[in-house]
């Protein structure tokens, strides 16, 4: 399985059916995708419950190395709903929670992560191996995500406390300090830069009006580390 890794985008199903048709222990998933593709959903199920029911007896270490393929194929195709629905989704999660019981290893997580939106995961992930950027990635797109929620009324309005949606910020900086290589990510850094300078304008805005500084004790302090008041500067 190991060369599968090379394979970075599948455009539909039945590019993965073909991609897995040489590979005689995964006929019944290639069978799945190929007519999933073609719409036929029933019998594309009983393929994928015949195909889960065979992994399940496979050895450990092949039931894993399949939890990792799916989980990167999961981010590298269109409807990722459709290449893992529900029942293969279970049984993959499933195997990486016993992998992730088992040893101290961010595989597992990364997995849990990507298939089930766990973010706790991803943190859990990125504690035992900070070198991997696409996690990080993942959770900055959270607070990218927060961000946007707050702005998307400006200039008429603002969703939330300024200061509170600030301070929450403060995380995401810090994810972005830690990337080995951030040029991949370059456009979603710079969209939480210019979502948070929008926070900040605002935030400028309304002591402009009168407005007082909400800042929490924590916030205080981290702003007194960077050599900046309490006021609205």
């Amino acid at each position: 399985m190991v060369r599968w890794w090379n394979k970075l985008r599948f455009g539909s199903l039945d590019e993965v059916a073909e991609y897995l048709d040489p590979v005689p222990y995964l006929s019944e998933f290639s069978a799945y995708c190929r007519l999933r593709h073609r719409d036929l959903r029933r019998l594309a199920l009983d393929a994928l419950e015949r195909f889960i029911g065979e992994a399940k007896g496979w050895e450990v270490a092949r039931q894993r190395q399949l939890a990792l393929w799916v989980a990167r194929v999961y981010t590298r195709i269109r409807q990722p709903e459709l290449f893992c629905p529900v029942p293969l989704n279970l049984y993959v999660r499933h195997v990486s929670m016993g992998w992730a019981e088992e040893v101290d290893d961010a595989r597992p997580l990364c997995v849990l992560g990507i298939v089930g939106r766990d973010y706790d995961a991803f943190r859990k992930a990125l504690e035992l191996d900070p070198s991997i950027d696409f996690v990080r990635a993942e959770l900055l797109r959270g607070w990218v995500k927060d961000l946007v929620w707050a702005t998307e009324g400006l200039p008429e309005s603002f969703y939330g406390i300024p200061e509170e949606v600030l301070s929450d910020t403060y995380g995401g900086l810090a994810l972005i300090k830690g990337f080995v290589d951030p040029k991949p990510y370059a456009e979603l850094i710079e969209t939480f830069y210019t979502e948070r300078t929008l926070v900040e304008e605002w935030r400028r805005a309304q002591a402009a009006k009168g407005r007082q500084s909400y800042w929490s004790p924590y916030i205080r302090i981290q702003r007194a580390k960077e050599g900046r008041s309490d006021d609205f500067d």
